[in-house]
């Protein structure tokens, strides 16, 4: 399975990328990370989907809200991981 450490790292970046996307801007640092619970496992040789949504914005701030998934090719079937 993956080590939960690195799904948070991967989840961080898509994140920031779709920040930096919605800001127009590659200035940006993550500040906090308010809830993240792990839902399933992921295992060897599924593929993640992240989805990122636009919550708040402010003056000075950005909101992100993602959620992943697995994908297992095999069978097409997809599970909320977080």
């Amino acid at each position: 399975t993956l080590f939960g450490g690195r799904l948070m790292q991967w989840a961080d970046e898509a994140a920031a990328l779709y920040a930096m996307c919605q800001m127009k801007t590659q200035k940006i640092v993550t500040l906090k990370v308010s809830e993240l619970i792990f839902k399933e496992p992921v295992r060897n040789g599924e593929f993640l989907e992240f989805f990122a949504s636009t919550l708040k914005v402010g003056t000075t701030s950005f909101v992100v809200k993602l959620e992943t998934f697995s994908k297992n090719i095999t069978t097409n079937q997809s599970k909320l991981v977080f």
